[in-house]
């Protein structure tokens, strides 16, 4: 019987509008057994490189499981390592999985893109993904409200993969547990 799995992927410890590169971690995630895999790759701090290295990590850990589909990715934002951006338009069209981005707060667009434009190069680029933010959808869930960007998935199945994974807390764990992998291993890696 095919078993449920989803990918989620955060970024270590990033110093705001810094220099430098942190690590980007995926994790393939079941909920009965918890992470499977796990990988990592640097990504630059305020850079355009995000996109291409999740695709590389996504695609390696689910060709790892290959006989359960990957149901979706989750995201805690559309940015990472700063403001570098995750296109899901990429992650849907090269590998054909739907994307969760989700937030506790309601994000704030026009601070958002303030601080784009002020600093940030090229802004423009940025800003195509970051208008995703205006379709934001509420999802009432079983541990509470979250906000959610939703790409290639509608608003039912996506709430039916997050309380399925919400095991503690709003967050869903294969979120918490990369979030926590994510900056263990930046700060192990990037102090040495």
């Amino acid at each position: 019987m095919p078993q449920r799995i989803v990918v989620a992927c955060d970024d270590g410890i990033v110093n705001k509008l810094g220099e430098g590169t942190t690590i980007v971690a995926c994790t393939l995630y079941n909920k009965n057994l918890g992470p499977i895999h796990v990988g990592f790759l640097p990504v630059k701090i305020d850079g355009l490189d995000a996109t291409g290295q999740l695709l590389y990590l996504i695609s390696t850990l689910s060709g790892l499981y290959s006989d359960n589909k990957v149901e979706a990715v989750f995201f805690d934002s559309l940015t990472i390592a700063g403001f570098n951006i995750i296109s899901p338009a990429s992650i849907k069209k090269h590998l054909g999985l739907p994307v969760i981005v989700l937030y506790k707060r309601k994000p704030n667009i026009d601070k958002i893109t303030d601080a784009v434009i002020k600093y940030i190069r090229y802004p423009e680029i940025r800003l195509r993904v970051l208008r995703l933010l205006e379709n934001t959808v509420v999802l009432d869930t079983k541990q509470g409200k979250l906000y959610s960007i939703l790409y290639g998935i509608d608003p039912k199945k996506a709430l039916s993969i997050i309380e399925y994974y919400q095991l503690y807390s709003r967050i869903p764990e294969p979120l918490r547990f990369i979030d926590y992998f994510a900056s263990s291993i930046s700060r192990l890696l990037l102090t040495m």
